[in-house]
Parts: C-alpha cells; structure tokens; sequence
C-alpha cells in the first residue's frame, strides 16, 4: 500500500499543510480531514457541480480532483 502524500496549498488565502492517500479525492480530504464542509457531495462523477472549487482560478469538481494534485495550488474554497 502506497505511503502518505503531504501537500501544501493555499486555501481561502491560508496555507495549508495535510496528508492524504495518493488515490483520496479532494472532496474526501476537505470534508473529513480539514472539516470543511461547505463544499457539498452531490453525484460523485463530476457533473452536478455541487462540489465544484476554485483552483488556481479555475473550476473544478473536486469529487474527481486527486487532493495530491493541488499540492501548490492557491485554492478558494471553504
């Protein structure tokens, strides 16, 4: 089993520092390892937007967003 993934990212103008597993999904790692729930599980596939974050400036469903991926990113989400 693949180890821990550490990322460093903006969010909402704080950085942040977390572990993940390589394969969890950034909705996973905002809901129940930073415990910010705003951001709201709806189809799991990417198409509802009821996930949907800022990355970069740039939308994205984070039901289908790996949370290594956004390792640097500047995030706006809550």
């Amino acid at each position: 089993m693949p180890g821990l993934t550490h990322v460093t990212t903006t969010i909402n103008g704080s950085q942040s520092d977390f572990l993940c597993e390589p394969r969890q999904s950034l909705l996973e790692v905002l809901r129940d390892v930073l415990g910010m729930t705003g951001t709201k599980e709806g189809c799991s596939v990417g198409i509802c937007g009821a996930c949907t974050v800022l990355i970069d400036g740039e939308m994205a469903a984070s039901c289908i967003t790996l949370a290594a991926a956004v390792d640097g990113a500047d995030s706006g989400w809550s």
